[in-house]
């Protein structure tokens, strides 16, 4: 009886493990935002070539520097994230 208590202990803690990352990344956009921006500035730097990258009404142009056109502050599932001009670098406020 104390074993298959531990057992059924064990299974619900490592499901427990795995669905609530999950589930807080799913509902928090502004993961899948910074990792998309970062995929298409390295693709930017190593193809050598302008990238525009897009995700719903924000729009943002890599050079072949990875270098953004313009500095903005987008919004994200409400939280603040700013582009800088230049390395184009996020930052979270």
């Amino acid at each position: 009886m104390l074993v298959e208590c531990c057992i059924v202990l064990v299974a619900v803690s490592v499901m427990t493990l795995l669905v609530i990352p999950f589930h807080e990344f799913s509902r928090n956009n502004k993961y899948l935002f910074q990792s998309d921006y970062l995929y298409h500035q390295s693709t930017a730097l190593k193809e050598a070539k302008h990238i525009t990258f897009q995700w719903d009404k924000i729009a943002v142009i890599f050079n072949e520097n990875g270098n953004v056109n313009q500095a903005k502050t987008v919004d994200v599932n409400g939280k603040k994230i700013v582009i800088e001009l230049g390395g184009g670098r996020l930052v979270e406020k």
